[in-house]
């Protein structure tokens, strides 16, 4: 269907908003009560029974007479879809409501939340007149963040990840690929797993809406104005978001905070993205605290030419290529900027952010996840991998450093990406130095940005979990325990038990019988998300087995692990450990420098000297030497030495510090509890004695006679 051209009538005082649907199109609107008019604008893909828990305890709370309207956006409930072949705007959305409140003789107060937060956004921009207040739940106005500067393009890049998904399960024309994009959308806004818990009747209704949501997805990144264009809106605005909702819209929330100068920001510190369904009582709250706000408020000096009616917006118009700008969310001049420096400068050029969210991350139990969607925009993820790959090419040094690093900021996102980086490097270098054939996942991880993950620490030489041979390859069955990074990760590197054998195999994250639970609630290292991940029943083909070893005894694929794994892992504990040393000696200075405190910081001073000499080592072994039982006792050794010097660091730094150290407000207490699991990582002091003691005595590895 073409749409049909309307002609304008020039107003002076506000923009013409006739409407260009077909006669008799469907509006559906809840409209329920009398008084003041609220309207109420669903996210995508839902309809007005969205605010079902709102509208009730609302009246309750506020003990006022409400108006409360839930129009229902295009495709949405009993609203027709989208008529026309051209593509959905936010504009045209913004007829869709103002047709849909036509009947309301006052302005209302309006609320958007995610989608319908966006379209809130473009209305009272359009529209002011007819809107009293805007209260606005983490719009999800990715446009925003498009030429935000430097620190939003990670942002960018991860929500344009999002579209890109969602879009190609719209477009795949397959069941299979609507349900795969609608689990990686819902698990994005309300956390890992969701998906799975919902019923298999909701998660059909959720995929038939993919083209509706791929579809609002598209009228936000097609949308033309910036952040600058709404320093217009003077209404009084309340900002909401949620303290564990995606970096994206908690970015958004903030800015438009900086340039709204009617706005008010308020976060619900333990809600996630659906604020409206899991919070509905805080959130009606706060909707009542906006009902006693004037009409608008006096309107600064900005240096900002603000939209002055719809008719004069530019057009939202698609980049070259139309919507596959998707694919590729960073800049030119950025990615360029990317691939012309070291991984040790990216890694610097995210730190402030990473030092500003470690604090929350271990106060709230909760997974770097916005670290990780930087690291990801970031490339460092492919850092390691050869350029003729399409990776960085970064050394094993490099590697190392970069990890040293990133843990002087947040710890647990450093541990999470050593526990991709080790398997990344183990396979680097069987490329390297044996040309295994290990190709075709080395392009793949830079190639699709794929998050190894790795669960040997907690199998290692005895493996757990069952496998079930079947026709065409076999049935895994397991829980691995200390998942780091688990919520980020792409391809589980694991094994399971067959028999007297140990199977070694990757396993996509999103294969069916795959779950994540969340178990990790520990004593530090919190920002590394190192849930649980249950496999249950999950096929892995005979082809995807890497390696076939005897069950419990040393297997040439465990020395070259011990060599190239463990000195990327301890890199992380010994930035913590100079971390830790600097914050003590900060807090140390504060007090009356006595010898006591004097010969504590001596103290420390050395055991940071014996665990950066033994790192030292750990790194050179893991550049030159060939794995082997001797390079795996010696890299054991050393382990246990630098373990045993930074458990001792950690005690004499409190000591150091004093009482302070005590208060959580000093980093030195987070640190201290980060450093412990230093300690449990393969082969404990036992084991790596007897290992040791083996070796010396003449025996191999297993404890045989050599």
């Amino acid at each position: 269907m073409s749409e049909p051209r309307t002609e304008q009538s020039p107003l002076s005082h506000k923009p013409q908003i006739d409407t260009v649907l077909p006669a008799g199109f469907p509006i559906g609107c809840g409209d329920a009560g009398h008084g003041r008019p609220a309207a109420l604008l669903h996210c995508s893909g839902t309809n007005r029974s969205h605010w079902d828990k709102v509208s009730k305890a609302w009246p309750a709370i506020s003990g006022r007479r409400r108006r409360i309207l839930c129009p229902e956006l295009f495709g949405c409930g009993q609203t027709g879809p989208w008529p026309y072949r051209r593509p959905v705007t936010l504009q045209d959305h913004v007829r869709l409501v103002a047709k849909a409140l036509a009947r309301v003789g006052e302005p209302v107060d309006l609320v958007g939340h995610s989608f319908g937060g966006a379209v809130a956004l473009r209305f009272a921009a359009l529209l002011p007149e007819r809107v009293r207040t805007l209260t606005l739940i983490e719009p999800s106005a990715f446009f925003l963040l498009r030429d935000d500067g430097p620190d939003a393009d990670h942002l960018f890049a991860e929500a344009a990840h999002l579209a890109q998904v969602v879009r190609g399960g719209a477009t795949a024309g397959s069941e299979q690929a609507r349900h795969g994009a609608m689990a990686f959308f819902m698990d994005y806004w309300n956390g890992a797993g969701r998906w799975a818990a919902l019923p298999p009747p909701m998660q059909q209704a959720m995929a038939d809406m993919t083209g509706v949501i791929a579809q609002d997805i598209h009228a936000v990144f097609a949308e033309a104005t910036r952040l600058r264009d709404y320093a217009s809106i003077t209404i009084p605005t309340l900002l909401v978001s949620g303290g564990r909702s995606p970096g994206p819209v908690r970015h958004i929330v903030r800015r438009l905070e900086t340039v709204m100068p009617g706005a008010e920001r308020v976060c619900l510190e333990d809600a996630a993205h659906m604020i409206p369904l899991t919070h509905a009582g805080e959130l009606a709250a706060l909707l009542d605290g906006m009902h006693g706000h004037t009409r608008r408020r006096t309107v600064p000096n900005w240096n900002f030419r603000p939209a002055a009616n719809m008719d004069m917006v530019s057009p939202p118009t698609e980049p070259s290529g139309g919507v596959e700008f998707m694919n590729a969310p960073l800049t030119e001049t950025r990615k360029t900027a990317i691939a012309d420096s070291n991984p040790i400068d990216r890694m610097r050029a995210l730190a402030a952010g990473f030092a500003r969210r470690a604090a929350d991350y271990d106060a709230q139990d909760r997974f770097a996840a916005e670290n990780f969607a930087e690291i990801k925009a970031a490339g460092l993820l492919a850092a390691g991998v050869p350029a003729e790959f399409g990776g960085g090419d970064a050394s094993y040094r490099e590697m190392s450093e970069m990890l040293r690093e990133m843990a002087h900021h947040c710890s647990g996102t450093a541990l999470a990406l050593a526990m991709h980086t080790h398997p990344l490097m183990a396979n680097v270098w069987r490329w390297r130095r044996e040309k295994a054939p290990v190709e075709g996942l080395l392009k793949r991880v830079a190639g699709e940005n794929l998050m190894l993950l790795s669960t040997g620490g907690n199998d290692w030489l005895n493996g757990s979990g069952s496998a079930e041979a079947v026709e065409g390859g076999y049935r895994i069955s397991a829980r691995k325990r200390f998942v780091s990074g688990a919520e980020a990760g792409d391809l589980l590197m694991t094994m399971a038990i067959h028999g007297d054998t140990v199977l070694h195999a990757g396993v996509s994250m999103k294969a069916e019988g795959v779950r994540i639970e969340q178990t990790w609630r520990t004593l530090g290292m919190r920002a590394s998300g190192s849930q649980d991940v249950v496999l249950d029943k999950v096929f892995v083909p005979e082809a995807a087995i890497a390696v076939k070893r005897p069950a419990g005894v040393w297997h040439p694929f465990f020395h070259l692990v011990t060599m190239i794994a463990f000195p990327l892992i301890y890199s992380v504990y010994r930035g913590v450990g100079e971390r830790l040393r600097d914050e003590a000696v900060a807090l140390a200075s504060k007090r009356r420098l006595e010898g006591d405190a004097q010969l504590q910081v001596g103290a420390m001073e050395a055991a940071l000297a014996a665990a950066m000499a033994a790192h030292e080592k750990m790194v050179d072994i893991a550049d030159h030497a060939t794995p082997g039982p001797e390079t795996s006792a010696r890299m054991m050794t050393l382990k246990r030495t630098m373990t045993d010097s930074l458990l001792a660091l950690g005690n004499l730094a409190l000591d150091a510090a004093g009482g302070s150290a005590f208060y959580r407000v000093n980093s030195a207490e987070r640190l201290f509890r980060d450093l412990q699991a230093a300690r449990y990582h393969p082969l404990t002091a036992l084991s790596q004695q007897r290992l040791a003691g083996r070796l010396a005595l003449g025996l191999d590895a297993d404890g045989r006679a050599a």
